[in-house]
């Protein structure tokens, strides 16, 4: 409405009297805002509605994973069981066979085994060996080396001066500070030319005496007799000859029977096995991609082929799709798409199942960004939970998976919805334009 009041107003203004503008630069002019108006008109008709649709849906899997329907129809062949029962008339053998049971005893005289064992109870003695070690202490004395000198009369320079005049008196055993020691003695006796005496002793320490508490463990044998009951078996068991009665068998079997004819019931398998078309569930989790996606799709509302459009053709559905990758990480990092895989799950009514329909399966050239067409005949119409899935597979494994509902009608469809409380587009339809992130 803006655009029309927009390009109504420029047109005015250009009819104004007056105005210095010929006729063929106003015919110009008009044709420019023209085509201007058709551009507005078919850009704020096709993108304003793509972009604010809210029937397209990412499967997004928690930011990080997507999920990537492999699932195919494939045909398999299904034992059906099958079969009654059959009545038969066969010939059975009855066996009348009996034994007659007879016989008599007789005395003989006959090697017989006699069992004689008895136990022997007998106390026997078992040494119990209780011997162990025990821990003990003793002192034991030993002599560490040590290396000084105490001297007694004087200071160490006197001995130095008169040292020429000592003497070495032995190894000594001396108590030094309350410890024993081990020294050397020398003494210096002098008496100098000008009168006096010089005695002086030196001790030369060369070990100290140390005593010290050493551990050991001496083995003690200790040990008693423990009495324990022994039982024996004495088994005097032999053969020895006695008359015995012994009971002679005479007895026999007849036999004997007859045919009789009899009825009974007799299964008769006749299971047979069938074609079938399944759905093999199949998929798996895949990086996903990220980008933006249009979605043209034709008509507003889908009908069964079974349907004619307005032209007298067959109805179909049409869905143009344009993508364009997104540029995360930097130039050279963005994605290229080299396969898209379009395909309906059509959820028909009354419990009947799902049905798959294959859009579109195509390998193209990798690209950022680009267009593809896609159409598909229905041959059962599908309740609003009937969905279209479209997946794109990018060169480097990561994939996009977009879908939104898309009913498709028929007779009966068309009936079950007059009943409906909601708008008549969420259980008919009625979208044709969408664009969404991913």
């Amino acid at each position: 409405m803006k655009n029309i009041l927009v390009f109504i107003s420029i047109k005015k203004y250009l009819k104004k009297k007056g105005n210095p503008m010929r006729r063929g630069e106003r015919f110009r002019i008009i044709s420019i805002l023209i085509y201007f108006f058709v551009f507005l008109t078919m850009f704020f008709g096709f993108f304003n509605k793509g972009l604010y649709a809210d029937w397209l849906h990412v499967e997004k899997a928690g930011q990080e994973k997507v999920w990537v329907d492999t699932s195919y129809w494939t045909y398999k062949e299904v034992l059906v069981p099958d079969g009654h029962y059959k009545t038969v008339t066969t010939r059975q053998w009855v066996d009348d066979s009996y034994t007659v049971h007879d016989g008599h005893w007789v005395t003989r005289y006959e090697k017989v085994w006699v069992e004689d064992t008895r136990l022997l109870v007998s106390t026997e003695y078992v040494y119990i060996d209780t011997s162990h070690y025990i821990q003990k202490t003793k002192e034991v004395t030993s002599w560490n080396p040590v290396n000084f000198s105490v001297i007694e009369g004087t200071d160490r320079y006197g001995w130095d001066v008169y040292s020429f005049a000592a003497k070495y008196h032995g190894l000594k055993q001396v108590n030094y500070r309350g410890k024993v020691y081990k020294a050397h003695k020398y003494v210096i006796d002098y008496r100098p030319s000008y009168g006096g005496r010089v005695y002086a002793v030196k001790w030369v320490f060369t070990a100290k005496k140390v005593t010290t508490q050493h551990v050991y463990y001496e083995y003690v044998r200790s040990g008693y007799w423990h009495p324990v009951q022994v039982y024996k078996i004495i088994d005097n068991s032999h053969w020895e000859y006695r008359n015995e009665k012994v009971w002679i068998g005479t007895s026999y079997t007849v036999s004997q029977g007859h045919w009789e004819e009899a009825t009974k019931q007799v299964w008769v398998d006749t299971s047979y096995y069938q074609t079938e078309r399944i759905l093999v569930k199949d998929g798996y989790w895949a990086e996903p991609l990220h980008g933006t996606i249009w979605i043209k799709k034709s008509p507003k509302y889908v009908f069964t082929r079974w349907h004619k459009d307005g032209e007298g053709k067959t109805c179909n559905m049409e869905i143009e799709l344009q993508w364009e990758l997104k540029d995360e990480q930097g130039p050279g990092s963005v994605k290229k798409i080299e396969r898209i895989y379009i395909f309906a799950d059509i959820k028909r009514y009354e419990g009947k199942g799902v049905q798959r329909v294959l859009i579109l399966e195509e390998t193209i050239d990798p690209a950022v960004s680009g267009t593809v067409l896609g159409s598909a005949y229905f041959d059962y119409s599908g309740d609003q939970e009937s969905l279209v899935h479209i997946y794109l597979y990018a060169s480097s494994g990561e994939q996009a998976h977009i879908y939104f509902s898309n009913p498709v009608n028929g007779f009966r469809s068309i009936n079950l919805g007059r009943h409906h409380n909601g708008p008549a587009d969420t259980w008919l339809g009625g979208e044709e334009y969408g664009s969404i992130h991913f």
